[in-house]
């Protein structure tokens, strides 16, 4: 080992010297050690240690046991002009954690229940709306499960914006930094993906034709709209293929990424939490409480038995069967008008404010750039003076908002009436003052006041113990309008209109071969005697046949 006096690594221990400059040996030089003979004094000249001072020395930083100074080699401590990021205070209980509680609840509310449906739905286009009544008409308390799902999913896309807009004014972006703020926003965004792609499930007319109206944005998009269309449908229509490509989405991708999204949105907020307290808190817990509560209470009420004393009749009133189910959708039965969800009513009524040849600009362009400005929150607003966002983005973004519930509500107002109901009939009265009515089932004349009111027969329900041949004849009675003059009484239930004379349809089913059927709707003044009936010989003999089939069925009860 060298024994130059200026080695830097071990200075005092390759040479050492005296008082008088002596040269004492070094780690280079064997020696050995003498246990006979007593241990040498210690100089004179050189301060004793004690053990006692040497371990007060590690509690010094800067300093080795002996009390010399530390050389700059050794030195590993940050040096102080290097800036360091200050923890980040995320308070344990805020309003914040409590909406997040609840958005959990409900919307493990909706996943719960949503099991409870798999077991009773069927996938199918010839089946699936079949599958949700028989649910509801048959099972006990099946009713209430699929209330309770759907109104579970309203309530979770109603928190899930309400939890986003809190976030977005106490600027927590800042906070999460942009992998915390993107999981966020992409959770609730798969929240309200899930519910559009369950809206189709039902097979209703509602649920078929506002899909085609979504999807149908999609087709205008430059340059991939029409394959992007494509692959949504799985072809050019709404078929079965649609129906089995929403239930995966629904049951299973879109679960699995929200999941994913949750998990590191909260390891996340953790990792960059400077409170360690990781509790739920009383006033999350007791929200959570209070959103099943409102989900359960609100949902019975609305299943519950006619004369019930125990629901309100206000809950009963606002939906009477629970969630709607609405009719089944039968290819070429028009007439119907299909109305969008309310949390996308904004974007309906924005639809209709441009022309037709703009569409393109609040179909696309204003969704994405609204996204995307959302999603560069952490790049946009830099500013740690505020509590809140900084102006600059907290009152565009409030306008925003604002603007969309007021295009909501302006939407909403424009709904069409229920005839059956009092505004309805009110609608109806003017109208036959006013000398506008035309009796075309279809009235669009109606007071401004009141909005289009639409009069439509309802077609009778199908079951799910007919077969294919006798559905593809329910859906010929129905594409050919029959319901719009005969009148079909079905478990105390009356379907359909009597218009023109027509008998009720329990009159003219008879148990008669399918043959016979056939000709009577080919020609039924031959056979019925009859000319208010017009003659169905341009429909196909196997369309007729099948129609055959199905009142066959209907006539054996």
């Amino acid at each position: 080992m060298n024994r130059d006096d200026d080695n830097p690594i071990f200075p005092d221990l390759t040479k050492r010297r005296d008082e008088g400059g002596e040269d004492r040996g070094s780690l280079g030089e064997p020696f050995e050690l003498d246990f006979d003979q007593p241990p040498p004094k210690p100089d004179p000249g050189v301060e004793e240690t004690s053990f006692t001072d040497q371990g007060s020395s590690f509690d010094e930083p800067g300093t080795e046991p002996s009390g010399a100074p530390v050389p700059d080699e050794f030195d590993v401590e940050a040096p102080e002009d290097e800036p360091v990021a200050p923890p980040v205070e995320l308070p344990p209980r805020r309003p914040g954690r409590v909406l997040a509680f609840g958005l959990a609840v409900a919307v493990g509310t909706t996943a719960l229940t949503g099991m409870g449906l798999s077991f009773h739905y069927a996938p199918d286009a010839d089946l699936a709306h079949a599958s949700l009544q028989a649910l509801q008409q048959d099972e006990p308390l099946g009713a209430l499960l699929r209330t309770l799902h759907w109104f579970g999913s309203s309530v979770s896309i109603a928190l899930g914006v309400v939890a986003l807009l809190w976030a977005f004014v106490r600027a927590e972006y800042r906070a999460l930094g942009t992998r915390g703020w993107w999981t966020g926003v992409g959770a609730v965004l798969l929240v309200v993906a899930a519910a559009t792609t369950g809206e189709l499930l039902p097979w209703s007319e509602q649920a078929v034709l506002a899909t085609e109206v979504r999807t149908g944005l999609l087709g205008i998009a430059p340059g991939i709209g029409d394959r992007l269309k494509e692959t949504v449908l799985g072809g050019d229509v709404i078929a079965n293929p649609t129906l089995l490509r929403f239930h995966a989405l629904h049951v299973a991708i879109l679960p699995a990424l929200l999941l994913g999204l949750v998990w590191m949105h909260v390891r996340g907020r953790r990792a960059r939490a400077a409170d360690p307290d990781r509790g739920l808190g009383i006033p999350a817990a007791l929200f959570g409480l209070l959103v099943a509560a409102v989900i359960g209470y609100a949902s019975w009420a609305m299943t519950a038995p006619e004369g019930d004393p125990s629901a309100p009749e206000d809950i009963r009133a606002w939906l009477p069967d629970g969630a709607p189910l609405g009719e089944v959708y039968v290819a070429g039965d028009d007439g119907y008008l299909a109305w969008p969800e309310w949390y996308v009513l904004w974007l309906n009524k924005l639809l209709k404010l441009f022309p037709s040849d703009y569409e393109i600009v609040p179909a696309i362009v204003i969704p994405t750039l609204l996204l995307l400005v959302l999603l560069l929150l952490p790049w946009l607003d830099r500013s740690r003076r505020h509590r809140f966002a900084h102006p600059a983005a907290l009152w565009p973004g409030l306008l925003v908002f604002v603007g969309m519930v007021g295009l909501s509500v302006a939407n909403h107002l424009d709904r069409p009436l229920d005839p059956d109901s009092d505004a309805g009939k009110a609608a109806l009265a003017a109208q036959a003052e006013a000398g506008e009515t035309t009796g075309d089932p279809v009235d669009e004349a109606v007071l401004a006041s009141s909005g289009p009111l639409v009069q439509r027969p309802a077609p009778p329900p199908y079951s799910l113990s007919w077969n294919r041949l006798e559905r593809e004849g329910y859906a010929l009675v129905r594409r050919h309008d029959c319901m719009d003059c005969h009148e079909w009484q079905l478990d105390g239930h009356t379907y359909g209109k009597e218009e023109h004379g027509a008998p009720p349809l329990q009159e003219m089913l008879r148990d008669m071969p399918v043959d016979k059927y056939v000709e009577m709707i080919a020609d039924p003044e031959e056979e019925l005697g009859t000319e208010d009936m017009p003659p169905y010989d341009f429909v196909p003999e196997e369309q007729l046949r099948a129609i055959g089939h199905f009142l066959r069925r209907v006539g054996e009860g």
